[in-house]
């Protein structure tokens, strides 16, 4: 989240549309969002992209071919959220996501992770 406020800062782009979606629906139905935003998505994303995906394709321990998934992972990732000039940000959070599930093989803590940066988006 800090390196988003960096980047929208720095580069003087405007908020991601997957951003701005979420802000309307928060205007809409804040609970609901609030819920699915911090807890739904967030358990949903990692227990794809990080869990299926690197159980099904990156269960070796080869370095190349774990520095091939985290960017594969963080590509499809950033893609899945933002195609525009915010894809950095959420390639990179999907990056540093894959890293933390690759060094831990604990889905519980990419979880955490996720959970934290999108809780801290909504305050």
């Amino acid at each position: 989240m800090l390196f988003q406020i960096w980047y929208t800062n720095q580069f003087k782009v405007n908020i991601s549309a997957n951003q701005l979606a979420i802000e309307k629906l928060f205007e809409k139905l804040p609970i609901w969002t609030f819920i699915d935003g911090v807890l739904v998505a967030p358990v949903m994303e990692e227990l794809i992209f990080r869990g299926i995906f690197f159980e099904l394709f990156f269960q070796t321990d080869q370095p190349v071919i774990k520095v091939i998934g985290v960017i594969v992972n963080a590509v499809i990732f950033g893609t899945l959220h933002d195609t525009g000039i915010n894809f950095p940000i959420y390639a990179i959070m999907g990056a540093i996501l894959a890293v933390t599930y690759m060094r831990t093989r604990d889905i519980k803590c990419s979880i955490g992770i996720h959970i934290l940066n999108n809780f801290i988006s909504f305050i």
